[in-house]
């Protein structure tokens, strides 16, 4: 039906006059290289229709040029991603270039969904809607396993207590099934029984600063005294802002297992993993300048103070005032004065992402406080 409907479109052209065919052509030329101009300028404040517009054209030109490399046998861009990787995120970075927040979270949000059904139609993840107590009753949480029947209370089952990236504005608590599919996968080759608690924690800017921190250590208090499951069984995760949102918890954590309870002390974490965390709001560190243009968190292409201000709209929106997010130990976690009793933290980073050389800076403070950081997992990220 639908190459039917190609057809019958480009029967239509075809019986356009010359002069018509022409003025359409040049409609169709002019887009495309105003599309490449919005590409390599500046930060553009655009509305919804006529973002989403250039975001769409952007997509067609991607996944043209992606086509004719493979063809010719050419390496992309990213030869780290694949190729839907590389058009649906390279569109997302252009797209930022052009909107604010609250329309990135509206192109996100439907691609989140969309990939949510693939993975749940597959039958390869099992997905739960949970009711925590914390106020949005079923949407608090989504419970992930490879099996149906398995819940957290199992008590021979590790729990990753999972908090989703996104600038602390977008994304939602499934977004990552395929990640987490995966992830669930290779800890079962490991005869490690699993299961994934990703949190739907509310979005800026309607939640600023710090009701999504304390919603994140909330939900921790939740499955720890509600749900009776013993920290000792659970791994604190969470990438970018999440990243961040997990860090923070599991120092609440480390507070509350140093303290006693009548005979009853609180164990510790079993550990912790953080996916390129947002450490440091700043957006000044030398990663930031040289990766600015392949990173598509600062919209793939963009100059480096294109880049910091697309960071720095995200750090606004959280907080209202940048400058905050820039000293304040709770939001750029590079300024708390310590970051003694993490738990035994695996950290990931890219060599070309903009967060390189804050993250790294964060190792090595919490390697000083003698906090276990899986280094190996630096230098395979570097290798790769």
């Amino acid at each position: 039906m639908k190459i039917q409907n190609f057809a019958n479109v480009l029967r239509l052209v075809a019986r356009l006059s010359y002069k018509a065919r022409r003025a359409l052509l040049s409609i169709v030329v002019g887009t495309v290289l105003y599309n490449m101009h919005l590409e390599r300028t500046g930060r553009r404040r655009l509305n919804w229709l006529t973002s989403t517009f250039h975001a769409a054209v952007f997509l067609m030109r991607k996944t043209a040029r992606l086509l004719f490399l493979r063809l010719f046998g050419v390496e992309s861009d990213h030869p780290y991603w694949n190729g839907l990787e590389e058009i649906v995120i390279g569109t997302v970075g252009f797209f930022a270039k052009l909107s604010n927040v609250e329309g990135i979270r509206k192109i996100v949000t439907p691609i989140a969904k969309v990939l949510r059904h693939v993975h749940h139609a597959s039958g390869h993840l099992t997905m739960t809607q949970m009711d925590l107590g914390l106020g949005k009753n079923e949407n608090d949480a989504v419970w992930m396993t490879l099996e149906k029947g398995q819940m957290p209370t199992d008590e021979n089952m590790a729990i990753v207590l999972y908090f989703h990236g996104g600038g602390y504005c977008f994304g939602t608590a499934d977004m990552y099934a395929g990640a987490h599919t995966r992830l669930l996968s290779l800890m079962k080759e490991q005869n490690i029984k699993a299961g994934i608690l990703s949190i739907e924690y509310p979005l800026a800017p309607e939640a600023k600063f710090p009701v999504p921190l304390e919603w994140s250590i909330r939900a921790y208090d939740v499955v720890v005294t509600q749900l009776n499951i013993c920290p000792s069984r659970i791994i604190i995760a969470g990438d970018s802002a999440g990243g961040g949102l997990a860090c923070r918890s599991a120092l609440h954590a480390h507070e509350l297992s140093s303290l006693t309870k009548g005979i009853k002390t609180v164990r510790p974490l079993a550990g912790m993993v953080l996916i390129s965390p947002w450490v440091n709001h700043s957006c000044d560190s030398d990663s930031h300048r040289e990766n600015s243009h392949v990173d598509y968190l600062s919209g793939c292409h963009a100059s480096h103070e294109v880049s910091r201000e697309i960071m720095h709209s995200f750090s606004e929106a959280y907080c209202e005032d940048v400058e905050s997010a820039l000293t304040d130990p709770h939001i750029s976690l590079l300024h708390l004065p310590s970051l003694s009793g993490l738990p035994p933290t695996m950290v990931t980073v890219g060599k070309k992402e903009v967060f390189r050389d804050d993250i790294l800076q964060f190792c090595e403070k919490a390697m000083s406080e003698k906090v276990c950081i899986l280094d190996n997992c630096l230098s395979s990220a570097f290798d790769a």
